[in-house]
């Protein structure tokens, strides 16, 4: 509610509190989206992307990408906003989560052009890969199923 007084307009608190643009901004921290590793998906095509990657030297980002599109049909995951499968854009998206995190790293050895990257493991990567994968596996579900 805004009431008019001699200095001019004032916004009052009613009921609901104080009106939306006189309420305090949240810190930033607090106005991002989930971290990665909290987004079942991401981590679902992230551990299928390492996983891919402990099987072979090298793997076409094509692959990579059919592999866990194949997978995430398979389990079910649906687009949050339009309930269909996730498309070719949504896995790049999932994938290169972990990839970008594996090349800042220094794990992550990539080939190719820019049209078909291809991706591999260092030496360092394939340890730091099983080591992320083993404790994924026996540690506490973060998921009922």
């Amino acid at each position: 509610m805004t009431a008019t007084t001699p200095a001019g307009p004032q916004a009052h608190a009613d009921r609901q509190g104080p009106s939306p643009s006189r309420r305090p901004r949240q810190p930033v921290a607090y106005r991002r989206r989930r971290p990665a590793w909290r987004n079942h998906f991401t981590v679902f095509a992230g551990e299928l992307f390492l996983a891919l990657l402990l099987a072979a030297d090298s793997v076409p980002g094509t692959q990579i990408k059919a592999t866990v599109g194949q997978a995430v049909a398979e389990e079910g995951f649906r687009v949050s906003r339009t309930g269909e499968l996730p498309d070719e854009h949504h896995i790049g998206w999932a994938v290169h989560e972990t990839s970008n995190l594996c090349r800042a790293l220094g794990l992550l050895a990539v080939g190719g052009d820019w049209r078909d990257r291809s991706y591999g493991l260092t030496g360092t990567g394939q340890a730091s890969a099983l080591a992320a994968l083993g404790a994924r596996a026996t540690g506490p579900r973060t998921i009922p199923w």
